[in-house]
């Protein structure tokens, strides 16, 4: 095998595979597959348990064939222009590189047992601003699908396209993240990410604005194109999945608009004080005259914190402060408008797109 190609296509190529899939899957395998079978172009591929990743680099193939190849080794390029770099392999997967006077060799091994990526069937497709998707799991997946859940059958991000909108949900039984886009006219769909490929993507960004969904729901796969590389990702069905209308949409009698940074400083203090070694004591809020408090106690020490709030209604109510700090920390507008209804009925944070359900604890 011999190709020449630019140090820039190899750093950015590795530089995205070492994102999507973690390092002890590759040492596993021993390594990335390069694939050099084209005539311009070379398949860099990589493996996790949940994804699987193909990046097209641009190169002048001279040779053809195949080698696994430890990443770390493509990596040790030095910084500077972009020059041309030439890598080749002998009868016995020896890999030399080379670049300018630069010259290196290391051992690669056999591809022949390598996994192939089989390409998904195409069910569905969804076309979505890159930007948009990661956004969607950054938002879902620290809040509503921890590793440890309470109902694992629950943990993944849902994808569902309803009457010209994209709902996005996730859960773990105690709480729940909903956000919605819309994609205009296409057909209705729906199928979920498994938790830890949509904790992979999240970490995955292109140069090419646009991302291409296929769905394959007959295996249970999805495929996203990226353009310059394709990533395929587990899915299960979303039969059984947690119905979200009917506990987003609800009458509230209660509410109170806090100032954000204000909340978050006492949330993290009350936190702090819910601490007792291994256990989580909830925090107390009570809503009253238009003033919220927080109080909060373990074994050593207790809170009484408070802040100016514009407040409809009365009610003392506790929850989880790990739970309801992730659920601060995912709103960006500077007001946070807490919706209520009763001590057992969760409490509900609207920003924008973005809705976010915490149930309560007994206190």
């Amino acid at each position: 095998m011999k190709f020449r190609t630019f140090k820039y296509n190899i750093i950015r190529a590795i530089k995205v595979i070492n994102h999507a899939v973690n390092a002890e899957t590759m040492k596993m395998l021993g390594g990335i597959l390069i694939d050099a079978n084209a005539p311009d172009m070379v398949e860099l591929t990589a493996y996790s348990n949940d994804i699987k990743i193909k990046y097209y680099v641009h190169a002048d193939v001279e040779q053809k064939g195949t080698v696994v190849c430890n990443p770390k080794y493509l990596m040790n390029i030095s910084k500077g222009e972009n020059m041309e770099v030439i890598i080749s392999t002998d009868k016995d997967n020896v890999i030399e590189m080379k670049i300018g006077t630069y010259k290196q060799k290391w051992q690669g091994t056999v591809a022949e047992n390598y996994p192939k990526i089989s390409m998904p069937e195409c069910n569905n497709e969804l076309m979505l601003e890159q930007e948009r998707f990661r956004e969607i799991l950054t938002k879902t997946v620290p809040f509503a699908a921890p590793t440890v859940g309470y109902r694992p059958q629950y943990n993944g991000v849902l994808f569902d396209i309803k009457n010209e909108t994209l709902h996005n949900v996730s859960t773990d039984g105690k709480r729940m993240a909903h956000i919605t886009t819309p994609v205009g006219t296409y057909g209705n769909m729906s199928f979920v990410i498994t938790l830890p490929a949509a904790k992979e993507l999240c970490r995955i960004e292109s140069e090419n604005p646009l991302l291409r969904i296929v769905v394959d729901n007959t295996n249970m796969r999805l495929l996203l194109d990226y353009s310059e590389f394709i990533v395929v990702a587990s899915t299960f069905n979303e039969n059984g999945y947690v119905k979200y209308d009917n506990m987003m949409n609800r009458e509230s009698d209660i509410t109170a608009t806090v100032k954000r940074a204000e909340f978050m400083q006492m949330i993290e203090r009350g936190k702090f004080v819910s601490e007792q070694g291994k256990t989580k004591v909830p925090v107390t809020l009570e809503l009253k005259d238009d003033v919220l408090k927080c109080n909060g106690r373990n074994i050593r020490c207790q809170l009484k914190d408070e802040i100016d709030a514009d407040i409809a209604g009365n009610i003392k109510i506790g929850f989880n402060a790990d739970f309801l700090m992730d659920m601060i920390k995912t709103i960006r507008s500077d007001n946070v408008v807490l919706e209520l209804k009763s001590q057992k009925d969760a409490l509900i944070i609207k920003d924008g797109d973005t809705e976010l359900l915490l149930l309560p604890v007994i206190v």
